[in-house]
């Protein structure tokens, strides 16, 4: 039993470090939503960023990069959903609410900090394998 206890400690203080997906400004989740939230993040990432962005946001344009500290325009998971839903004026930012709901850009905005050296994440290790 006291295996048991130390195994499933262990792997819960090692997801909050490598894994951690969502910012402590993120909406309250219940157990086993994260990696399902991440997933259809990366999804989305992929399928709507990945190619200004680059893949797991190490782009080697520094105004366009995910992967650091460095956010322009906020740091923060609402500030983040904003900026995907309204997109950024004057920039190829553009706006997806028409093309995304709010669940899809809560989301790609969980997965986008999840790429951040603030939260842990190692933009060089995928939450899932990525087809090139």
């Amino acid at each position: 039993m006291r295996i048991c206890l130390t195994f499933v400690v262990s792997v819960v203080f090692l997801l909050g470090f490598v894994a951690p997906g969502v910012s402590s400004s993120s909406p309250k989740l219940e157990d086993g939503q994260d990696a399902e939230i991440l997933k259809l993040g990366e999804k989305i990432y992929n399928l709507h960023c990945r190619s200004c962005h680059m893949p797991y946001g190490n782009s080697r344009i520094k105004r366009l990069r995910l992967s650091d500290d460095e956010w322009k325009y906020g740091s923060k998971l609402e500030e983040i959903e904003e900026l995907i839903a309204e997109g950024i004026e004057a920039t190829q930012m553009q706006p997806f609410k028409t093309k995304l709901d709010a669940k899809e850009i809560n989301a790609v905005s969980v997965y986008v900090l999840s790429l951040s050296k603030k939260n842990g994440r190692q933009a060089s290790l995928p939450v899932s394998k990525q087809k090139n």
